[in-house]
Parts: structure tokens; sequence; C-alpha cells
């Protein structure tokens, strides 16, 4: 999450908003719909890649800055609607990247979409701020046989059980955006 954070303050650098109502939450794509294909591809790898773990300048995140900062321009976002909307954007490159990841593993995850959507305790811990591994391992308890379907057999069940941890929670970070993004 201080990732998150980090790449957020990034994007608001220099950003003076109009005051605004709620944002509409059919804008909270825009970012990502401002991009090119190209400077989306580069972004999502760098979001999926630990989004500057490194450290440093990263030239892959500027377009999605000036993405985000032009729409925020445009639709008058408040500062918190500008943090989720790239809350909701990381998560949905990430989960997008993962997915593309595990499908051609032949991996299909409907199913563990639809149950991250699903469950309350999750998204009420993100949302809170209150996600700990505990939490992570509640849910992975709770939805143990769907996991052991989907690892079972993978030549690396680790690696794969670890994306599928993160495509979890890049789905919990865009529900709890996109919520939040329609309260800003």
């Amino acid at each position: 999450m201080r990732r998150l954070f980090t790449l957020v303050a990034l994007a608001l650098a220099g950003l003076a908003l109009a005051p605004a109502g709620a944002a509409d939450v059919r804008q909270i794509d825009c970012p990502l719909n401002e991009m090119s294909a190209p400077d989306r591809a580069a972004y999502a790898a760098f979001v999926t890649e630990g989004a500057g773990a490194a450290g440093g300048a990263d030239p892959r995140r500027e377009p999605f800055r000036r993405a985000l900062l032009a729409c925020a321009e445009r639709f008058g976002w408040s500062e918190p609607a500008v943090i989720q909307a790239a809350a909701f954007s990381i998560g949905q490159l990430g989960q997008a990247e993962i997915r593309r990841q595990m499908t051609a593993l032949g991996l299909d995850l409907t199913e563990l979409e639809r149950a991250a959507i699903a469950d309350t305790e999750l998204l009420a811990a993100v949302r809170n701020g209150t996600f700990t591994r505990e939490t992570g391992a509640a849910f992975a308890q709770r939805n143990n046989g769907l996991l052991m379907r989907l690892t079972a057999g993978q030549p690396d069940e680790v690696r794969v059980a670890r994306k599928l941890g993160n495509f979890v929670g890049f789905i919990a970070v865009m529900e709890t955006a996109r919520s939040r993004f329609a309260q800003s």
C-alpha cells in the first residue's frame, strides 16, 4: 500500500483542483483510457513488477501521471477522487496482467474474482485500512477448495499461489477505490 500512496503522491504533485461534488464512477477508468496501448502496457509492467520497489524515478509512470492529471482537470475531480482513480487504475492493471499470466497457464480466474468481490470481510479490511496477513489467510481459508483447484498440478504452485493472492488484492483495491471514488 505504501507504494500505491507514493505513486498517488507523484501523480498529485503540482495539481490544483477545483472543488467538486461526488465523482461520477463512470469516469474512474479515464486515466487508463487516456493512455496509448504501449504506455498502458509499460505502466502495467511497472505496477506488476512491484511499482518501483527499487526506488528512483521510472519513466513508465509519467504517461499515467499525465493522464490522471488530465482527467482530474477535465472532470473537476477532488483530491480524494484523484487518489481513488489512481488506486483503481493500479488495481485494474495489476489484476489484468495476473489474469493474462494465469490464463497462459490454463487457469480461469472468474470464480476467484467473484469470490473476492463477494467477500465482505476482505473488502471491509481493505476499505478500513485494517488488512493484515491474517485477513489474507482468512480469505484463503474461506476459499481453500477453490485455491487448491487453481494451484493443483501447476509446476510452481508457490509462485501461482502468490500471484493468486496478488490478484485478489488488486480486485479488493479496485472495489474499494470504486466505492470511495463515488463518495468523493
